[in-house]
């Protein structure tokens, strides 16, 4: 789902997760989420929406603790 912009950074909820990041110059953001800290792949890769110059994804179900990164 889109998401929300703020707060930046990943905001744990009862639902899921939020991700939002600044970026102004970035054409786009992908979230790339790994199944372990082993893992040379991502499991998952998932654009993030734009709003502003802050990107933004909620993904539902997503526990605390996830591995990911943003790649832009």
């Amino acid at each position: 789902t889109l998401g929300v912009g703020e707060p930046l950074g990943a905001t744990v909820t009862a639902e899921g997760i939020n991700f939002a990041v600044h970026s102004s110059g970035a054409k786009q953001i992908d979230l790339l989420l790994f199944s372990s800290p082993e893992a040379t792949q991502p499991s998952q890769v998932l654009p993030l929406f734009r709003t502003g110059d802050v990107w933004h994804r909620f993904v539902p179900e997503l526990p605390d603790g996830s591995l990911y990164l943003y790649r832009a």
